[in-house]
């Protein structure tokens, strides 16, 4: 097994304070640091880790390691059939420093992350593997440069994913029925008109439709009259009941009914003249309670708000967005890619030790807790690569049954300690890991269909 440091990525919306408070990272505050990947991503591999020094060894990631010992890695299966994970210690040939092979797939098939936002994403959506592989080849085509602002589809592959709570974690997940919407914005029926209209069509995939590209296409004047209007409805709601939007405390006391009202301030207030912040009044607005989770795959329209939580997902830079950031918004294409239904998902709350159930085969989450101070069980790592993660105390990893050979890659260790913030990768074919210590971990993996 091997100590990965995540890659730190910072952007304006992270919060730096709750990454300190539940990690205990040390980061310097007014960092925005907002994720930490852990993974073989191309735009972030996490580093390889000696254990003597603990320091990052030179020139070593998590990516150069799986090219040069593609033995390590969680690969889909081919269609030609299930491959064998190998023992550790097969000889695999010589190590890639920072050279993979031209063409060399994402040697991981899942991405897992650290994500703490004080401000809200983007409200986005991501394509099917059949609508991103038709994209990809399609963008391709037309000559467009990958790196591209204006590029939608970065690679082939789908991005579903799923985000565990560590705090209380808001999001925006999935429409909600276009009768409730209409109820909600009907102050709106004299200034604009065009904008609720559609809700009233008797097919709720075409009201919900109609009124989403209403909404993305509003501009100019037009744009503005809506979000004034929406903002003096929402603010007469709240005063009268004395709610102030911007307390902390008020919104975790709040009464549901008054979610919309307070999230589409605060989004007006975060991405001035956007007219993504009008999405709480048409998606549903879930609260996350630590140690709840949300599956979102294919089509789903989407948003984190606010909070810090595990998320794991496909290993995909391909993204739809719909308001609420400064990036490319590409309105047809996301008209295209979203699912118009009305969305009747619940938070879940996985069991320890068993998968949270993502029903993906690229990506599954899995909660182990241990309190035995001697080495438990622990857990078989199976046919797929994993990702660990320290969530309170400290664990001691080991391997049930010592690895052997001389072809041992630098950095890899028979027995490591995962405390709070500190991450592990275990390649497949590992076999049994005792565990002992007192301690909760998260582990990440390749899921199964």
């Amino acid at each position: 097994m091997f100590w990965i440091k995540p890659e730190e990525m910072y952007y304006d919306w992270g919060n730096t304070a709750l990454v300190n408070q539940f990690f205990d990272l040390g980061i310097p505050e007014g960092s925005h640091l907002a994720e930490l990947w852990m993974g073989s991503h191309p735009r972030g591999p996490s580093r390889i880790m000696d254990p003597a020094t603990g320091l990052p060894l030179e020139d070593l990631t998590l990516l150069d390691l799986l090219h040069a010992h593609p033995e390590y890695s969680a690969a889909p299966p081919s269609p030609e059939g299930s491959r064998r994970a190998p023992e550790l210690g097969d000889d695999s040939g010589e190590r890639l420093r920072n050279n993979p092979p031209a063409g060399a797939p994402n040697p991981l098939p899942f991405l897992f992350k650290i994500l703490s936002a004080e401000k809200a994403l983007s409200i986005q959506a991501h394509p099917s593997l059949e609508q991103a592989r038709q994209g990809w080849e399609r963008e391709n085509a037309q000559g467009i440069d990958p790196n591209a602002p204006h590029r939608n589809y970065r690679d082939p592959n789908h991005k579903p994913e799923c985000m565990y709570a560590l705090s209380t974690f808001w999001a925006l997940r999935g429409f909600r029925n276009p009768r409730d919407i209409a109820r909600d914005l009907s102050f709106l029926q004299d200034s604009c008109p065009g904008i609720v209209e559609p809700l009233g069509l008797s097919d709720p995939a075409k009201a919900l439709s109609g009124f989403l590209t209403a909404v993305l296409e509003c501009s100019g004047r037009d744009l503005d009259l809506l979000l004034q209007e929406v903002s003096r409805q929402a603010r007469e709601t709240l005063n009268a009941r004395g709610i102030d939007y911007t307390s902390q405390d008020h919104l975790g006391t709040a009464d549901r009914e008054y979610w919309p009202a307070i999230w589409t301030l605060r989004l007006m207030d975060q991405y001035p003249g956007d007219p993504g912040s009008l999405a709480p009044f048409y998606l549903r607005i879930f609260r996350l309670e630590p140690g709840q989770a949300v599956v979102l795959p294919a089509g789903v329209l989407h948003a984190y708000l606010q909070g810090i939580g595990l998320e794991a997902m496909a290993n995909s830079d391909n993204v739809l967005r719909a308001g609420c950031t400064p990036k490319h918004v590409d309105i047809p294409e996301l008209l295209r890619v979203v699912s118009f239904n009305e969305d009747t998902s619940r938070p879940v709350t996985p069991d320890l030790e068993t998968p949270l159930g993502t029903g993906f085969s690229e990506f599954e989450l899995v909660l182990h807790e241990n309190r035995l101070p001697t080495p438990s069980r622990g857990f078989d790592s199976g046919p797929s690569a994993a990702i660990l993660l320290g969530l309170e105390g400290e664990v001691i990893l080991r391997y049930s049954r010592p690895k052997q050979g001389g072809n041992l890659p630098e950095g890899f260790v028979q027995e490591i300690t995962l405390p709070r913030g500190r991450s592990v990768f275990i390649p497949p074919g590992s076999g049994s890991i005792a565990v002992s210590g007192q301690g909760r971990f998260a582990r990440c993996l390749q899921g199964s269909r």
